[in-house]
């Protein structure tokens, strides 16, 4: 594995704005993409009312900023169950990965399915075990899925770019940027 991509839509205020980082291995960004802050006017959330957040996500967000990409990743991790939805649009491997407050398991490696389209997985010892979740391609691909994380992981930490990039978007969402 070579690319790994980090997907977040990040919400301030009556903002939203989206980012796609794509790292190397060590976790050095190649390419970084985001949208402009997007605030919907008054009439877009009379129409668009509850599905608003679900347009903007996936059809201005999440379409814009894949079809803008020049590197082809690997994966792509994402830590917002409502960014699964990134799986209909891109080839590759999409996957939910938070860190959790559980009780460590037993053994490095061990997995708890939790339902069908998620687990917990122990990456590394001495860490709480990290909570997967698969889109619906993702579910039949789990194994699949979890070698690739393991490879990344012996070399960076998998959440660690989604905080530097979450932060990133924050301050272009406040015009810090």
């Amino acid at each position: 594995m070579e690319k790994i991509a980090y997907f977040e839509v990040g919400i301030e205020g009556e903002n939203y704005v989206g980012g796609i980082m794509i790292t190397d291995v060590r976790g050095i960004p190649i390419e970084f993409k985001y949208t402009d802050p997007i605030k919907p006017t008054k009439i877009q959330k009379i129409l668009y009312g509850a599905v608003l957040e679900k347009y903007l996500r996936e059809e201005i967000i999440i379409k814009n900023l894949v079809g803008k990409l020049e590197t082809k990743p690997d994966i792509y991790i994402i830590n917002d169950n409502k960014n699964i939805e990134l799986e209909k649009y891109v080839k590759k491997n999409v996957v939910l990965v938070k860190k959790t407050q559980l009780k460590e398991f037993s053994n490095v490696k061990e997995k708890k399915d939790i339902n069908e389209s998620e687990m917990l997985f122990q990456m590394n010892e001495g860490e709480s075990p990290l909570r997967l979740l698969f889109g619906e391609k993702g579910i039949s691909r789990k194994e699949e899925i979890l070698e690739t994380l393991i490879q990344a992981k012996e070399n960076i930490d998998l959440i660690e770019p989604l905080e530097r990039m979450r932060e990133a978007l924050r301050m272009l969402c406040n015009g810090e940027l």
